[in-house]
């Protein structure tokens, strides 16, 4: 898979739903009724992160959810892209982008949300096609935390140097939490039994 058709593969992912939850799930027993609640709630793309034992065996239950598109997150070696690959994941999200990851990435056809928070991951995203030149531009200019928001959407929406800028100078101006995806995560809460929790990244 070339990476434009990765990164075209990933953009549709990302526009299937308005907001995909970043689950860290440490018994697989929950996996199922968790995702189901999720795709009943207006969520059918869920990044699962191979931060717990139980990460593979969530992603494989999760996976057999009708109307889940399950992606496997914290990608931080080849080995991790192979197996969340084998798992059942339909995309990948890595904290930070090598050129290791990009290349097991595109040999087990795993289309990404790759990581940058630094100007070498920037060029490197560049290099490979992940992003435009004037993408590149912009994440440099970004402080650290901004940056790799700003690749997310870049990734996820498939936004142009110019939506791009638009949306930095609207984030900088804009600092209220949306009250309604709160109020979706404490309804999931009460739903599945497990708390659910909105972390920024």
């Amino acid at each position: 898979m070339t990476p434009s058709t990765a990164s075209k593969i990933t953009s549709d992912i990302c526009k299937m739903a308005p907001v995909m939850p970043v689950l860290v799930v440490e018994d697989v027993a929950v996996a199922r009724p968790l995702a189901e609640a999720l795709i009943a709630g207006g969520l059918s793309v869920l990044e699962v992160t191979l931060r717990t034992p139980a990460a593979l065996d969530v992603i494989k239950e999760m996976a057999n959810v009708p109307g889940a598109t399950v992606g496997a997150g914290t990608l931080l070696s080849p080995k991790d892209v192979t197996a969340a690959r084998q798992a059942g994941a339909k995309f990948g999200v890595t904290p930070g982008t090598t050129d290791r990851l990009l290349e097991a990435c595109e040999a087990e056809d795993l289309p990404l949300l790759p990581g940058a928070a630094t100007a070498s991951e920037v060029l490197s995203l560049l290099e490979s096609g992940k992003i435009e030149r004037g993408h590149a531009k912009i994440l440099i200019s970004l402080p650290e935390k901004d940056a790799l928001k700003a690749a997310k959407k870049i990734a996820e929406e498939g936004l142009t140097v110019k939506d791009l800028t638009s949306k930095v100078k609207k984030t900088k101006t804009q600092t209220k939490k949306d009250t309604d995806v709160e109020g979706l995560f404490e309804s999931l809460s009460d739903n599945v039994g497990h708390k659910i929790v909105i972390q920024e990244e």
